[in-house]
């Protein structure tokens, strides 16, 4: 079978491109054989790319439209990620007509979790969609380096970490007083937080909330390479993320807890987005409700308090990092694949 992928980019510092560079190389494992298009490097040379392939799948949002008027006669396919799935929809105008029009030309809407999928139908309801989650690359996960790569850590304990750019969304502005709030019963702790700063106003709100909350000795704002946040991932005691959606703007998935996972990680997250589709509540780690400070910190000292809790959320959180693999991913796609070209 040969594919043809409608991709922005294969970056691995960008969601998207992750997403598309992971996917592929799973299905290329399994046998696929994949043209890969990068719609904005080769725009004019996409329909002559596409010759010979059985299936088009847009694995982006914005590319949707473009694959929808190339496509032809073949089984056509739209990843939906979050955000870009529905804000567009939302919108009087010409990039909200344009995604309308390539979702009824898809054969099915590929919804990453099912709060996505719940987003999509609200606006669409006659759509066909269908939820396959994003994957891991578990093994990736398995090497630990040494502590000492990290002179911030110190003699710190617990260690909390959060990973994700530096955006309102991630809800920065939430962990912060709730790790506050832990502090008192847990007074030398550290909050890493990894992720992109390119946001200044936020990145600066959080350092000033940091303050404000008398926690600016316990809380460590970092740009971790890759190797390095695998390292910071198992010297972690709990993962910590709280996304909050702000309008249409939600988190669609949430990767970095099945990273946490493939790491023995248990997570605390929230609830009403995707994150819950990667933590199973009271599994794998807690789901909240969206801004609630009380609650969150109620959660970490849940497990930080009790050594078997924590054990056991530890080994459900690497059970299901190690079954949502991206060849789990890929073996679901190709199936759906499959079923679409025997119609």
């Amino acid at each position: 079978m040969k594919v043809a992928f409608l991709v922005k980019n294969l970056n691995l510092t960008d969601g998207w491109g992750s997403y598309s560079f992971y996917l592929i190389e799973a299905l290329k494992r399994q046998g696929l054989d994949a043209v890969v298009i990068d719609v904005n490097k080769n725009y004019f040379q996409a329909k002559k790319l596409i010759k010979g392939c059985d299936v088009v799948h847009s694995l982006v949002e914005p590319m949707a439209f473009f694959g929808s008027l190339i496509k032809g006669g073949r089984p056509f396919f739209i990843t939906a990620h979050g955000t870009y799935a529905v804000e567009p929809l939302d919108k009087f105008g010409l990039s909200g007509l344009k995604l309308s029009y390539a979702y009824k030309k898809a054969d099915a809407v590929v919804c990453v979790s099912h709060f996505t999928e719940n987003e999509i139908k609200k606006r669409k309801p006659k759509i066909k969609t269908i939820v396959i989650n994003n994957g891991v690359d578990f093994q990736k996960f398995q090497t630990k380096g040494s502590i000492s790569d990290f002179e911030f850590i110190n003699d710190h304990s617990p260690i909390i970490l959060g990973v994700g750019a530096l955006k309102r969304r991630k809800g920065y502005h939430i962990s912060i007083p709730t790790v506050a709030e832990v502090k008192k019963q847990f007074p030398n702790l550290l909050y890493i937080i990894s992720g992109d700063q390119s946001d200044s106003q936020y990145f600066v709100e959080l350092k000033n909330l940091a303050i404000s909350n008398k926690s600016e000795d316990n809380i460590k704002f970092i740009e971790a390479d890759d190797q390095e946040l695998i390292n910071l991932y198992h010297h972690a005691d709990i993962f910590l993320l709280t996304p909050v959606n702000i309008g249409n703007h939600f988190e669609g998935f949430g990767l970095v807890y099945l990273e946490a996972g493939a790491c023995g990680v248990p997570s605390v997250g929230s609830k009403g987005c995707g994150a819950e589709d990667a933590i199973k509540d009271n599994q794998t780690g807690f789901l909240v409700e969206q801004n609630n400070i009380k609650k969150t910190s109620e959660s970490i000292l849940k497990i930080l308090q009790d050594k078997n809790l924590r054990q056991k959320l530890s080994q459900e959180a690497r059970a299901l990092a190690q079954s949502m693999s991206w060849k789990t991913t890929s073996q679901n796609l190709i199936r759906l694949y499959q079923e679409a070209l025997l119609k």
